[in-house]
Order: structure tokens, then C-alpha cells, then sequence
């Protein structure tokens, strides 16, 4: 058992990052994640509007750390919510720490007005869910990481739909456009938060944003009816869909699947490892989509949610 009285939270250092990569690492294989948290995944959380410098901490036992915490302030959602995810050494995952990590992130989203605590938990670790439960936390909603082979990506670029054409993302200029694409597009998940124009700019700057792998799908007549953000991450060997979406009122047309296609093509120019992509277990229109598209499920983690009013 671990002395509770040696612990103590602190902002990560950068001298630390590739060791908290590690420790994530070895808490994943514990699970049989296959999926990993990079430097680069951690440098890019530090410039996250939600999260920066001071929302992404470690977990010290004297010296030694033993954990990590990943903070994000939520307060312009429906209700102000701060999400935390932890993650402890398998060395270290006693109930001791676990509460006591519990305790610092539940005084600091009251203090930060926070109404709402939400965690993420991978559905295959049995202990955490139980934690969390025994301590007020409801099923929010489960969220499926999907891959497929590249193999799976069509050969020759998709043709947009008749009325249609891909428009590229213009830096410095389409933040605002992005950011009022996601509130209206995803405004109904039960994960939904407010995003603004300057948080999507911010987004300019980090290491994994290309512009070449955002765009949107406009209509000759000039409407964005929608847009999709990816990703490439650990040296390019793994390839995220980020962000795919279409305004609700252009929805059952077949715009998602050839925008689906075209982020495939995209990116398998690169030689990933996988392509993936994350989506709500309630989101049956989507994974229906990606099903027929070769993608298969990767892990499931589950979003828990409780009161800070109790």
C-alpha cells in the first residue's frame, strides 16, 4: 500500500513526457489496448485550449511517478463538466492512490464551478469500473475505436456526388467554419461540447494538423453541407479520422460515405499501420457506415458521468 501522504499532483515537465508515455504503455498492455498515448499525443494535449500547461499532471510518490491525469474543462457545455481520465502504474493500482486521485479531481472541478465529472474507462478493466461506480458514476455512453486495413481505401480518388466538390481547408480562415460545423453536426451526442473558432485555431498549431487532411464537401451553389478532419500520428504509422460529419439537414444522402471514402483514399497514401476512427455506441446510422466499409471494432471504452451537486 502506498503511503497517501508522499503523493502529490503537479503539471507534467516536458523532461517527463516520454516517461508518462511509458507508464501508459505498460497500463494499456495490462488491458491488451492495442491503441498507445505518444509524446506527441501529450505535447499536443498541452496546447489544448481545455487542457494546456496545467491539465496534464502526474501523480508523484515522493519522486517516483506513479500515475497520470488528464484534465479538461468542459464549462460552456450543456452543464459545466470537467472530463479527467486517470491512469495509474499497474504497480501502483491500489484503492489508496485511486481514491486519492478521485478526491483532488473532484475538489478541483468544484472549484473550477464544474456541475458534472465525467471519466473514461476501457470496458475491459473491471476494477476501474467498479471504482467508479461505488462512487456515484452512471453510464454515460460507450464509445467504439474502429480500424481498417488500408488495403480497404479505394485505388483511384472518389468522384463527389453529382452537385458537389471538395474544398480544401484555407489556414487562418476556416476555424470559425469548423467550429460552427461541429456544434451543429454533433450537437445531439451525448458527449457534446460547445467548440470555439479560436480553439479550432489552435488546433492549427499542433504537431499532427496538416491542412491537406481537412476539407469539406460544398455544393456548387457554395454551402458546406460537410467536413472531415484527420490525423497521422506515431510517425505516421497510425491514421485518424477525426472529425466526419454532415449538416443534419443533407443527412441520408450518401454525402458521409464519400466523404468516408475520400478520408481513406487520403490517407492511405501515407502507408498506415490502420486507418481508425472513433464513434458513440448510440450512433447506429454511423456504424452502420463503417461496418460496410471494412472497419472493425479495435476496444470500447465506456464514458461515465455523475453530479458534483452531492
Amino acid at each position: 500500500m502506498t503511503e497517501l501522504s508522499t503523493l502529490k499532483l503537479e503539471p507534467v515537465r516536458p523532461d517527463q513526457l516520454d516517461g508518462l508515455a511509458e507508464l501508459h504503455a505498460r497500463s494499456a498492455r495490462t488491458l491488451g489496448d492495442p491503441l498507445e498515448l505518444s509524446r506527441q499525443d501529450l505535447e499536443t494535449l498541452l496546447t489544448w485550449e481545455r487542457i494546456g500547461p496545467t491539465g496534464v499532471l502526474v501523480v508523484l510518490d515522493d519522486t517516483r511517478i506513479v500515475g497520470l491525469l488528464r484534465y479538461g474543462r468542459f464549462l460552456d457545455a450543456r452543464e459545466p463538466t470537467v472530463l479527467a481520465i486517470v491512469t495509474v502504474d499497474p504497480e501502483f493500482r491500489d484503492a489508496g492512490v485511486a481514491d486519492w486521485v478521485y478526491e483532488q479531481v473532484r475538489s478541483r472541478a468544484r472549484a473550477d464551478g464544474a456541475k458534472l465529472l465525467d471519466t473514461v474507462i476501457d470496458s475491459r478493466d473491471r476494477d476501474a469500473r467498479e471504482f467508479v461506480s461505488n462512487r456515484g458514476f452512471k453510464e454515460l455512453v460507450s464509445i467504439w475505436t474502429l480500424e481498417a486495413d488500408p488495403d480497404f481505401a479505394p485505388g483511384e480518388m472518389p468522384r463527389p456526388p453529382m452537385g458537389y466538390h471538395v474544398r480544401p481547408y484555407v489556414v487562418g480562415q476556416d476555424a470559425p467554419l469548423v467550429a460552427a460545423l461541429i456544434n451543429k453536426v454533433f450537437a445531439q451526442h451525448a458527449s457534446f461540447a460547445q467548440v470555439s473558432p479560436a480553439e479550432m485555431q489552435n488546433l492549427e498549431s499542433h504537431p499532427s494538423f496538416s491542412s491537406g487532411l481537412t476539407f469539406f464537401l460544398e455544393s456548387d451553389a457554395g454551402e458546406v453541407v460537410a467536413f472531415a478532419r484527420n490525423t497521422l500520428r506515431g510517425d505516421h504509422r497510425d491514421a485518424w479520422v477525426d472529425m466526419l460529419g454532415v449538416v443534419p439537414e443533407y443527412q441520408g444522402r450518401g454525402l458521409g460515405r464519400f466523404l468516408l471514402l475520400q478520408c481513406m483514399y487520403v490517407l492511405a497514401k501515407s502507408k498506415p499501420r490502420g486507418i481508425r476512427l472513433n464513434v458513440e455506441g448510440t450512433n447506429e446510422r454511423a456504424r452502420a457506415l463503417y461496418d460496410s466499409e471494412g472497419f472493425m471494432e479495435l476496444r470500447t471504452r465506456v464514458r461515465y458521468r455523475r453530479s458534483l451537486d452531492d
